[in-house]
């Protein structure tokens, strides 16, 4: 660390030379991401023959060149270092753009380390700052050992700026080194416990996807001029060909491979995860192929869940999600980011270490309007409804049976939904539960709170109801349907907690 501390970096430096790779990606990726269709569009309507797709690879060829070459002058061309009272970033070619962000805005300093950053040994740096509307200033590639050490100048710079008063003795010279404090590690998943994780998860995403490619592919044939309720005929009816030895076959490949899907990205994802907690913040280090150190403030922490499906409780292993304040266009992983496989104990040490020890207690959880799940029903009714007419215009007895099947248990996991939501409140802190097959729970300090809004559509008007709508800097959360003196009791409440609290949100 000393070694670090003697680097000078009042003078513009720039990035390690490996950063130009990932301009020139990140280029490339825009590029693709905003011609992509043109480019499909451009195979699938050339002939074998035709002299214009040459052209077009001409054409591609010439901007991937002039994106390369402008690439490696943006490189060249950004500058970074750090003055007495701020960081400063220089960029830009035609447009010079220069970042200045003052030590006392300065949140976090993260690391990210895609599998070619770990190839390479650099890291990405994402520094955040508070109040800011634009994304979080990010230097693309720096070597571990100048990343460090800008990280620990920076931290120091931002220490000493929170000194307001200073007395200095003739000839004293001081320096700001700084000392990270001693991390408590609360959670660290080995590999047999990151497949333990995996086989709790949800392991119905790759039906999603499955949903995903059947409905673009109805899609692209209703573009082609086919009849949408003639594909869906004949997709019934490839089904129907299928012998049934040959479905409860397909039944068997599809589970496991649902269930190797969660174990693999959750592998993947939270790999090597170290959950630690330092002075106000808790710290996560993860990924294999995209490896991550972030940091989370207590202060930026709005709102806290804790949630357990049925395969979790069986354990008895929780997730823990952590929603911060938004800076601007933050990165979504960060500014959410969840804590798989922790057990009670670590459930109850986040909560006493982020509100307080002994809080987050409440006397009297209160259930929301019957009516939540009769009008769920009801709509589920109607489309349900509408699905079964289809089968039977389709005459299709089978899948007839099985949406009303269906049918049956989404009416009934509405009544679980109805029957776990609920809402309580004391001087500091509100709580909502929900879930449908498992629970779901969370915290929100009332002095966090932004705005509250009370909202009616025609259902609850007529029935005297409303939801109220609680606005946090990281996002809202609802308490549905409840009689409408309810919500403007509680609307009172909280506005009267926020203003008489002498606490900042952020």
């Amino acid at each position: 660390m000393k070694k670090n501390n003697m680097q000078d970096f009042s003078i513009p430096r720039r990035q390690s030379q490996w950063a130009i790779i990932f301009i020139v990606l990140r280029f490339l990726y825009k590029l693709a991401k905003q011609l992509w269709p043109l480019g499909v569009a451009i195979f699938l309507g050339r002939s074998g023959t035709s002299s214009g797709f040459e052209r077009y690879e001409l054409i591609a060829s010439g901007i991937g060149i002039f994106g390369m070459i402008s690439s490696i002058i943006a490189y060249f061309k950004y500058y970074y270092h750090i003055s007495d009272e701020e960081l400063v970033i220089q960029k830009g070619i035609l447009k010079k753009t220069k970042l200045n962000l003052p030590f006392a805005r300065i949140q976090s300093i993260n690391f990210s380390q895609s599998i070619l950053h770990q190839a390479l040994n650099v890291t990405a740096v994402e520094i955040e700052s508070a109040g800011s509307d634009q994304k979080e200033l990010k230097i693309d590639a720096l070597t571990m050992e100048n990343a460090e050490a800008l990280r620990s100048y920076l931290l120091a710079k931002k220490q000493a700026a929170k000194v307001e008063y200073v007395s200095i003795d003739e000839g004293e010279t001081i320096t700001s080194n700084y000392v990270e404090e001693e991390r408590d590690l609360i959670l660290h998943l080995s590999p047999q416990e990151l497949v333990r994780v995996g086989l709790t998860q949800n392991h119905l995403k790759p039906v999603g996807l499955i949903f995903g490619l059947l409905g673009s592919s109805i899609g692209y044939g209703y573009t082609m001029g086919m009849d949408p309720i003639d594909i869906i005929r004949s997709y019934f009816t490839n089904i129907e060909d299928i012998v049934y030895s040959q479905q409860i076959w397909w039944l068997l490949v599809l589970v496991p491979i649902m269930v190797l899907y969660s174990v693999v990205t959750t592998y993947l994802r939270h790999y090597n995860l170290q959950f630690t907690r330092s002075g106000k913040r808790f710290h996560v280090v993860q990924g294999l192929l995209n490896k991550q150190q972030f940091s989370a403030l207590d202060r930026k922490i709005q709102i806290l869940s804790w949630s357990q499906n049925p395969l979790q409780r069986i354990l008895g292993l929780y997730q823990i999600f952590f929603r911060q304040a938004k800076s601007g266009d933050k990165e979504k992983e960060v500014a959410r980011f969840s804590i798989p496989g922790c057990e009670q104990d670590k459930v109850e040490y986040v909560k006493e270490n982020w509100l307080g020890e002994g809080r987050g207690q409440f006397d009297k959880h209160y259930g929301v309007s019957h009516h939540y799940f009769q009008r769920s029903a009801i709509y589920q009714s109607v489309v349900y409804g509408a699905l079964l007419a289809i089968f039977i215009y389709l005459k299709l007895p089978i899948q007839m049976g099985l949406l009303v099947l269906w049918w049956i248990f989404s009416i009934y996991m509405s009544y679980k939904q109805y029957k776990k939501k609920s809402y309580a409140l004391n001087e500091r802190e509100i709580y909502i539960g929900g879930g449908i097959l498992g629970f779901k729970h969370s915290l929100l300090p009332l002095y966090k709170v932004q705005n509250v809004a009370i909202k009616q559509n025609p259902y609850q008007l007529r029935r005297d109801l409303s939801t109220l709508y609680i606005y946090t800097s990281a996002g809202a959360i609802r308490i549905p349907y409840i009689p409408l003196s309810s919500a403007q009791r509680l609307l009172d409440l909280i506005l009267y907690r926020v203003e008489t609290s002498r606490k900042s949100w952020i």
